[in-house]
């Protein structure tokens, strides 16, 4: 998925990603629906992220941005044809770049798109970083 950097005229002064890494353009989020479960007495949270996206060119690999998570399980589910799911192998956060890597043994197939669900969990801090 790819950060966008959108610079509105009433926020000039606010761009958020301008000194981050680019991430490929072959996989484009259309929608992020987040569910946060924060445990507040362990100071921890967990969540789910599914991210509706498009798919420019078939892919093995999805990188996205993260911050001080630890990232589970990870599935992409086609919007077409018959709705197949793969499951993906998360790698290791590089905190240099703030991001991470889901590789697929099969292609992600580019045209109609689907579903990236990724399950993380994280600490509370007073940073916040990652919830």
């Amino acid at each position: 998925t790819s950060a966008t950097i959108v610079h509105h005229p009433e926020h000039a002064d606010v761009c958020l990603f301008a000194s981050m890494a680019r991430l490929s353009t072959n996989v484009r989020p259309t929608l992020y629906d987040v569910h946060l479960r924060p445990d507040l007495s362990a100071f921890t949270f967990s969540g789910t992220v599914r991210i509706t996206v498009s798919v420019e060119q078939a892919t093995k690999q999805i990188t996205l941005h993260a911050l001080q998570l630890n990232v589970g399980a990870a599935r992409f589910r086609s919007a077409g044809g018959d709705g197949s799911s793969l499951v993906g192998t998360v790698g290791d956060i590089d905190a240099t770049n703030e991001w991470f890597t889901i590789d697929f043994d099969q292609e992600v197939p580019a045209g109609d798109g689907g579903v990236l669900e990724v399950e993380f969990d994280g600490v509370l801090n007073d940073k916040l970083a990652g919830f």
